[in-house]
């Protein structure tokens, strides 16, 4: 991904043609809840290698909150 360009050998045609590629992912927190103590990283508990190749990181996070009734 880093050339931008994806390399083909099939039915003794060999080329290369250039790639655009949109990529989402989702990935639930290492714990089980989200630390706000810890970094993205750190939550998302995936190698560095792997998160570097995304140009954005995008969290959306349920926040826990107490409901009161007054009855």
């Amino acid at each position: 991904m880093e050339q931008q360009t994806v390399s083909i050998a099939k039915a003794g045609i060999t080329t290369t043609l250039n790639t655009r590629t949109t990529l989402m992912a989702a990935a639930n927190p290492a714990w089980g809840r989200y630390d706000k103590k810890r970094t993205p990283a750190e939550n998302i508990n995936l190698p560095a290698a792997l998160l570097s190749r995304f140009d954005i990181l995008w969290l959306m996070l349920d926040e826990v909150g107490v409901v009161v009734c007054v009855c």
